[in-house]
């Protein structure tokens, strides 16, 4: 066992039903403006199956990009609220997924929305170092009354954030000086449908079971030969609830390390998961590939066919295609093959489950208990540079096959908005 696995199981030893960690919540600083946070609802439209999708643009130093990045909410268990963080960017031969990582929140606070019974006041909590107006302008093609907080920090780094006053998402975010900068736009906010119930996790996942991955990644360069690598994956759960897990995996690709990430997959999820809900796979598959999702934002369009043994979910991006299959008897990935066009290659990647835990024993194991989500001071994400505390962080950018080799790209594409406002001048 690795030792930052054994460091996560460490921090999952007690879970309770009560919320995460302030440091794993997204906008964690606004708990400092309004403690009453801890305890609001969520807005009405943050429920599984809600996807958050901003545009992303960063720049500086005479570098800079843009692409999308996706907040689906994939899980609720008691006060945690968890996402799936994607970011996806295009690199000169079409959209493809940049990696994803897990992002945190509570009802009424996450990485993309603040309870909007507290926008009602917020000019209240202005003071020296934060200005905080409302104005109405144009949001997604949509009139909007905007709450906007401004705060200048040490380094000279300005910061915004605006919320929409009705709904409570974020519209807008920034942060950079007269010389660099990122920023989000919101682009849509809508509600995923699934042809399943997004109910339990199978009862084979939980903390400490070990998937093993193999397989090859096949790289073509047009006037040269394939040139084939071994790829190996290992996963493990750090942590399992009834209704999402997080998985620390570690890639090697032709015997060299690329990369350790955390990643995370809920039962209202249709892409990057390790498994589907047990609901699933009791399900009517079609027996043709037959559409079921399409996105607007990043023009993904997301298939699903099956047979008796197997379920298969294809995205289909410009760039990429991903093609995660799943057994239907344990609702385990069994096989995941990952398609990319770049500019001078096409990378081709097949990996499938060929090692770990017994499944099928622990399968027959009773279910996890209702409200086991992490409590106080537990750390759902081991990878602390995730997106769980920052908007448009790229996190531990993570793909289960490794194949997207884009780790230093990212920094120009998604530069981390993780910050901490300057509160202490409050009115």
């Amino acid at each position: 066992m690795n030792v930052r696995l054994l460091i996560a199981l460490v921090f999952f030893s007690s879970v309770a039903a009560a919320q995460p960690a302030d440091d794993q919540i997204g906008n964690a600083e606004y708990l400092t403006l309004f403690p009453e946070l801890r305890q609001a609802a969520a807005p009405e439209m943050v429920t599984p199956g809600l996807r958050i999708s901003y545009g992303a643009i960063s720049g500086g130093q005479g570098t800079g990009g843009g692409g999308v990045i996706q907040y689906d909410v994939v899980a609720r268990d008691g006060q945690t609220v968890v996402l799936n963080q994607v970011n996806y960017g295009d690199l000169g031969a079409g959209v493809v997924p940049l990696g994803q990582t897990l992002a945190l929140g509570i009802p009424g606070l996450g990485p993309a929305w603040i309870a909007p019974a507290a926008l009602v006041n917020a000019e209240a909590v202005a003071g020296q170092n934060l200005s905080v107006t409302r104005v109405n302008k144009e949001v997604a093609g949509a009139p909007r009354e905007v709450v906007r907080f401004e705060t200048t920090t040490s380094n000279g780094s300005r910061i915004v954030d605006e919320f929409s006053a009705q709904s409570g998402l974020t519209v807008f975010s920034s942060e950079g000086t007269n010389e660099a900068g990122s920023q989000l736009n919101l682009l849509s906010a809508t509600q995923t449908t699934f042809p399943w119930e997004p109910d339990t996790a199978p009862n084979w996942a939980r903390q400490g079971v070990n998937l093993v991955y193999t397989g090859t990644k096949t790289t073509t360069i047009p006037g040269a030969n394939p040139v084939a690598q071994e790829v190996a994956v290992n996963v493990e759960i750090a942590l399992a609830t009834l209704r999402w897990s997080t998985f620390v995996q570690t890639t090697t690709i032709g015997g060299i390390a690329a990369g350790t990430g955390t990643s995370v997959t809920g039962v209202a999820q249709l892409s990057g998961a390790f498994w589907l809900p047990k609901s699933a796979l009791s399900a009517e598959i079609p027996a043709e590939a037959t559409i079921i999702h399409q996105d607007a934002d990043t023009g993904a369009t997301t298939l699903l066919v099956g047979d008796a043994e197997t379920i298969s979910l294809e995205q289909r991006l410009s760039g990429a295609t991903i093609t995660t299959t799943y057994s239907r008897d344990l609702g385990v990935l069994v096989a995941q093959r990952i398609q990319q066009a770049g500019v001078s290659a096409v990378e081709d990647t097949f990996i499938q489950l060929t090692g770990g835990s017994d499944l099928v024993a622990l399968n027959q194991e009773p279910a996890l208990p209702e409200n086991n989500a992490p409590g106080p001071g537990t750390n759902p994400d081991p990878n602390p540079a995730g997106g769980g505390g920052s908007k448009g962080s790229s996190g531990g950018c993570n793909t289960p096959s490794g194949a997207l080799s884009f780790w230093a790209i990212l920094a120009l594409f998604f530069v981390s908005l993780s910050r901490r406002m300057t509160l202490s001048q409050k009115a």
